[in-house]
């Protein structure tokens, strides 16, 4: 009896013992398929931040180009309006100056010009609104790239949000797995209606250089259009100079009050134009100076892209410019282009970057004067003045230690680097 009692005690040890070595196997199974779920987990999360990063890296500089030049062109697409304006306004100055004479029958080629400038205008109609629609078109992409890139944040925040326990659960593996889903679905719908990154770079490439071609064009249709009408003013002119003497008076108010009408920046338009075919830096340091005198000039000159002029006048190198000519500025056209650069850098907003620029204009403005100091110094004394009439320059007088030590440390800052950079700081 106690023989068989024994048996059976031994029996079901070794059944107990199968039993927790099955349920050892079943714990270590279920132990090895978590670690290997959190690993799948973890390297798909990696390689969604890689793909994401991919994707802002890859568009990243196309994009902040396009955007930059979405802002300048908005900023800038009523000048070409304007400058047509001012076109149109002198044409019908003049042609209304001269029907106001005793005599209309003077003017037989009236009808070719306005044939003319008609084609011009539906010509600059046809351009504006290429330009127009490419710009809607840059904006509606960058949109929906911005909409995509949004949701594929949304979703890697939603799953650096899950638990990673040791213990597996079905719902989390099963919420994992479904944003993941979720997120290859909205990568492929991006590239299903927007294509690849390089396709979207070659796309917003091509738009970027058809809207420069078109700004190139019209600016060429209006100096067309102004050499046109100037010549259709002179023959007007010539024609009926002996009947304009007595209504001379009346008629000079009137192109006055039309152009005056046109603001600022039309006269700071057709200023640059006209500035293109000189190579004097004086006359042109002049007129910057006089086109600075206001804010919105300052502001308009900014966006017009007047500061590397002006840094062109101030350190450029005369052999490589050919705008500005071979012949060097003399030290009063430096000075005139140091001041309309100060006026412009002076009229932005009091924020952050207009505090910025400014403390850096001083510090550059400290380094130019010294060094022209030195340059009045070395030249008086090349021609043999003596030591008394011209004494050296003394850095501790100019402060030029001070001011670089400053640049020194400022250029430590991406943002004082760039502003450094775009005032000549180089």
């Amino acid at each position: 009896m106690a023989a068989a009692s024994y048996d059976q005690l031994l029996r079901q040890v070794e059944v107990l013992k199968m039993e927790n070595s099955n349920l050892r196997q079943e714990l270590q199974d279920n132990s090895n398929h978590l670690t290997k779920l959190e690993t799948e987990a973890s390297n798909m999360k990696e390689v969604l931040k890689q793909l994401q990063g991919t994707i802002e890296e890859e568009s990243g500089e196309a994009s902040g180009s396009q955007l930059e030049l979405i802002e300048r062109l908005k900023g800038e697409e009523n000048w070409v309006g304007l400058l047509r304006a001012w076109f149109w306004s002198r044409h019908s100055a003049s042609s209304s100056s001269g029907t106001m004479g005793p005599n209309p029958a003077a003017f037989p080629r009236r009808g070719a010009p306005t044939a003319g400038r008609e084609g011009h205008d539906r010509c600059l109609e046809e351009l504006e609104k290429e330009k127009s629609l490419l710009l809607a078109e840059l904006e509606k992409e960058e949109k929906e790239k911005d909409w995509y890139y949004a949701q594929l944040q949304n979703l890697t925040k939603r799953i650096d949000s899950l638990p990673l326990t040791e213990n597996f659960t079905l719902q989390t593996d099963m919420s994992r797995r479904q944003l993941e889903f979720e997120a290859r679905q909205i990568r492929s719908a991006m590239e299903e209606q927007l294509g690849s990154c390089q396709e979207m770079e070659r796309r917003a490439q091509a738009r970027v250089s058809r809207i420069q071609q078109i700004e190139k064009d019209i600016v060429k249709l209006g100096t067309r259009l102004q050499v046109s009408s100037s010549v259709a003013c002179s023959t007007v002119y010539s024609s009926s100079r002996l009947d304009q003497e007595s209504a001379n008076e009346t008629s000079y108010s009137v192109p006055r009050r039309i152009t005056s009408h046109l603001g600022t920046k039309v006269e700071m338009v057709y200023s640059l134009l006209s500035m293109l075919g000189t190579h004097d830096k004086d006359d042109m340091s002049r007129t910057l100076l006089a086109m600075s005198s206001s804010q919105d000039s300052c502001i308009a000159m900014r966006q017009s892209g007047c500061l590397p002029l002006l840094i062109q006048l101030l350190h450029g190198n005369d052999k490589d410019s050919l705008l500005l000519g071979n012949s060097r500025g003399s030290k009063e056209a430096r000075a005139r282009a140091s001041a309309a650069l100060h006026n412009i850098v002076h009229s932005q907003p009091d924020d952050k970057r207009g505090r910025r620029e400014i403390r850096v204009l001083h510090l550059l403005e400290q380094v130019r004067h010294y060094c022209e100091a030195c340059w009045s110094w070395q030249e008086s004394h090349e021609r043999g003045v003596d030591q008394e009439d011209n004494p050296m320059p003394s850095p501790v007088e100019h402060q030029i230690c001070p001011a670089v030590c400053v640049l020194m440390k400022l250029s430590f800052d991406e943002e004082h680097r760039h502003a450094m950079n775009e005032l000549g700081g180089f």
